[in-house]
């Protein structure tokens, strides 16, 4: 139908799915999201209240307002949303980012992890939930959301990843950092921490590299005398 026809129809029957969810498409295809945005909002009232019609024109609201920028705005029709109706995993993910944007990033991750949930296909709530690891200094956990979402997303579109290898960069490089302030604590426990191997002079770099290899030894070790172990038991 075009759009005048649904408009038509809308006007006749205010609220109609019929109508409403056809011209919904049509305008978010068009990315028309003011006037997506103020006709939704003209027929909200007209929805039943609590059903998977309202979810659906709540999301619709949210999604419109967030395109938009209006984060603040879309947190509570997205809400509203995903309490009436919790098993579309797009509101969920529309929540998180709402909550990532407005600071609340506990919420965040748990809306972009149920989004995964409900759609394991679908990879930008894995990259969104990796970056709020690498935000909140947690980068083995940031590692194992953007390395998911990384192969997901080569499955679906191997010629756009680059935002999935740009942030794993990023945490492989956060937790080097985080390693290399670790080994120096435990080489001197009484300076300020680490934060950048600059900071070290010529021979603490070579202090730090010699620790760090002998680290690594031990654990070659001890995983070699774990199977040796197992060899002798068998």
């Amino acid at each position: 139908m075009q759009k005048a026809t649904l408009l038509a129809g809308l006007k006749a029957n205010p609220g109609d799915p019929i109508f409403l969810e056809p011209l919904g498409h049509l305008l978010e295809t068009e990315q028309a999201w003011d006037e997506l945005l103020e006709i939704f909002k003209s027929h909200h009232s007209s929805v039943p209240s609590g059903t998977h019609q309202e979810a659906y024109v709540l999301y619709m609201l949210g999604k419109a307002s967030v395109e938009l920028g209006s984060m603040e705005a879309a947190l509570p029709w997205l809400e509203r949303s995903v309490q009436i109706r919790s098993d579309f995993p797009y509101s969920h993910h529309l929540l998180g980012r709402c909550y990532r944007h407005v600071g609340r990033l506990d919420d965040a991750l748990k809306a972009f992890q149920a989004c995964t949930q409900l759609a394991p296909e679908f990879p930008w709530s894995l990259l969104e939930a990796g970056e709020i690891c690498l935000q909140r200094g947690e980068p083995k956990g940031s590692l194992q959301f953007l390395r998911s979402g990384l192969d997901r997303q080569r499955q679906q579109h191997p010629a756009d990843t680059q935002l999935f290898e740009a942030a794993i960069t990023q945490a492989e490089q956060s937790l080097a950092r985080q390693q290399l302030a670790a080994l120096a604590a435990e080489l001197w426990p009484d300076r300020p921490a680490l934060s950048d191997l600059k900071e070290l002079n010529v021979l603490d770099q070579y202090r730090l590299s010699l620790h760090r290899f002998r680290r690594l030894l031990d654990r070659v070790e001890s995983v070699s005398g774990e199977q040796a172990g197992t060899e002798r038991s068998t």
